[in-house]
């Protein structure tokens, strides 16, 4: 190999380190944005803050093949149990409540503790939001926000082809 191929080679790994470094910063600040499915743009999404859709989502594969149609390589469905933290490790988890009222407590990425150990309750700084996902209801989470439910709660967790990495060294 030349000298050319050899700088073509280091740059294009320095930009995909730059991509990859950029995609696993989370936001400083958050805003829970609570729209209507129509409402949401592509933009949104990227914004990493998590979404609650009002309108009444029967079927939440349906926003597979429209709002996230270009968004993710595979999509996987899980059921979370009720009072553990978990963390979205996914580039985007759709949380769907297809019962009655369940409230979700959010964390913010921000917040760098063991929430499995619950070690964030001594805490003072972290900033629990409640969320109450009424039924049929969506709640859209990007990738390294931590939730808890009150009762076990469905899930869509949509990958693309990065986030595979980042599951495995997380």
């Amino acid at each position: 190999m030349n000298s050319t191929q050899i700088l073509i080679i280091i740059f294009c790994i320095l930009l995909f380190v730059l991509y990859v470094q950029s995609y696993l910063q989370p936001k400083n600040d958050y805003t829970i944005v609570q729209t209507y499915l129509d409402k949401i743009k592509i933009d949104t999404l990227y914004e990493k803050h998590p979404i609650i859709i009002y309108d009444h989502i029967y079927d939440p594969l349906n926003l597979l093949k429209s709002l996230f149609a270009y968004s993710y390589a595979c999509y996987f469905t899980k059921t979370y149990e009720s009072n553990r933290i978990f963390t979205a490790k996914s580039k985007f988890t759709l949380l769907f409540n297809d019962k009655e009222n369940n409230t979700i407590h959010l964390i913010s990425p921000k917040y760098k503790l063991d929430m499995q150990k619950r070690v964030a309750e001594q805490n003072a700084d972290v900033q629990y939001v409640t969320v109450i996902l009424k039924q049929n209801q969506i709640l859209i989470l990007p990738l390294f926000w931590r939730f808890e439910s009150s009762r076990p709660c469905k899930a869509i967790e949509l990958d693309d082809f990065i986030t595979p990495v980042v599951k495995l060294t997380c």
